[in-house]
């Protein structure tokens, strides 16, 4: 693993093969995958002060070749930034999971909070790493809960000229005490429409390496709509 993300920051800083990932990494991820799924969130940030902002972000997902409405969730967060570098929040995120093997809605409560790092690799490049620690358990059984640690890598290519932003990244998730539970990979672009508004479509393949078949990958097929409000 060590090997594969150094020379994943040696390509990424290099312009052309930062290209080439980006044209073929979808068509990687498409290939290697067992299920398709699609993911849809709406997020509205409203900007306190200068250094502190609040997010709520719906999501719908669709499995099982995104025919099965397997999960509706509503998020709550706070955002704090102490530099241009450093940022933390936390924030709660209620989720109704539908069982796809017995269509038994499970509700759930999640906890989390976060801390970011970012910076520049360059004029054009940026990379941010981000670790959160989430506590989640069903409605009800608050005994039952999961504890994990996620540490996100994301690197950023910049495109000033037609206000998009390309970006891959990594994200491995640690059940606490426990073992590693899963890997997810993604690549996309977030494009401004207004000074406002941003669009984001990206493409993930989520790889289990616990409690599921060897080699069983989804490929995911995200959108997010963000609306500013100030």
């Amino acid at each position: 693993m060590w090997l594969i993300f150094q020379f994943f920051i040696m390509t990424i800083m290099s312009r052309n093969n930062f290209f080439h990932i980006v044209i073929l990494f979808p068509f990687f991820l498409l290939s290697q995958s067992h299920d398709f799924q699609n993911w849809n969130n709406l997020e509205v940030d409203y900007k306190i002060q200068d250094n502190l902002s609040i997010y709520f972000d719906n999501s719908i997902r669709l499995a099982e070749e995104s025919y099965f409405f397997s999960r509706y969730s509503s998020d709550f967060s706070i955002k704090r930034r102490h530099n241009k570098k450093i940022s933390y929040s936390v924030g709660y995120r209620y989720i109704f999971h539908r069982n796809i093997k017995n269509d038994v809605i499970e509700k759930k409560n999640r906890y989390y909070g976060d801390f970011q790092f970012k910076n520049n690799l360059s004029s054009l490049i940026k990379y941010s790493f981000r670790t959160r620690f989430q506590s989640q358990f069903d409605v009800g059984e608050p005994l039952d809960e999961k504890n994990k640690i996620r540490q996100k890598v994301k690197f950023v290519y910049d495109l000033d000229k037609y206000n998009i932003d390309l970006f891959l990244s990594i994200e491995g998730f640690y059940i606490l005490n426990s073992h590693f539970d899963k890997m997810r990979y993604a690549y996309g672009a977030t494009k401004s429409l207004s000074s406002d508004v941003k669009i984001n479509i990206n493409c993930m393949i989520e790889q289990y390496l616990e409690d599921a078949p060897n080699d069983v990958l989804i490929f995911v097929f995200r959108t997010k709509l963000s609306i500013g409000i100030n």
